[in-house]
């Protein structure tokens, strides 16, 4: 697998839209909005074929790691886990944080030694940057869509996890 560091195509955001939609566990946006984020690393397996994407934004003295999605026909190869090992092996000085109802990614981040903590824990950074991600989210289709995944599907609990940093070596910029 290759991880690069690049914008989304519109057909990428599309194909992550779609695998989104289908999910119980995630909750959908617009696939603009996938082309608006500014820090993506993509996945590309061994026949450089789109695989998934990882986002990551800097939330004070974090960076959250997420969304974090991976094609439906790519699913359940290990994807997500390596590109999560691949970012955290590039930048080992890093704290991290990780928001996710998806078990998946549940499992993947406690594999990588997150430790999850309860939300009135988090600090103020990352609470005001989570906020600030769901308001610029929010839509009547994104509402319609969470309360259908939550009610109806059962939905997971959304849970948000912490990982410091492995070293203080170093403080590289992601930016």
């Amino acid at each position: 697998m290759k991880l690069i560091q690049r914008a989304l195509t519109k057909e990428e955001t599309l194909s992550l839209h779609q695998t989104i939609k289908e999910s119980k566990h995630i909750i959908s946006f617009p696939p603009e909005k996938w082309l608006s984020f500014q820090n993506v690393y993509i996945a590309e397996n061994n026949q450089g074929n789109f695989v998934g994407a990882c986002i990551i934004s800097r939330t004070g003295p974090y960076y959250k790691l997420g969304p974090l999605a991976i094609i439906k026909e790519h699913q359940g190869k290990s994807y997500g886990k390596k590109i999560i090992e691949k970012i955290i092996k590039k930048y080992p000085q890093r704290k991290y944080v990780v928001g996710s109802s998806n078990p998946k990614v549940v499992s993947i981040v406690d594999h990588f030694g997150f430790k999850k903590v309860k939300h009135r824990q988090i600090f103020l950074s990352i609470g005001l940057y989570l906020f600030k991600y769901f308001l610029s989210v929010m839509s009547v289709s994104y509402l319609i869509e969470a309360i259908k995944k939550n009610l109806l599907q059962k939905r997971g609990k959304y849970r948000i996890f912490l990982k410091e940093e492995e070293n203080n070596h170093s403080n590289h910029e992601f930016y």
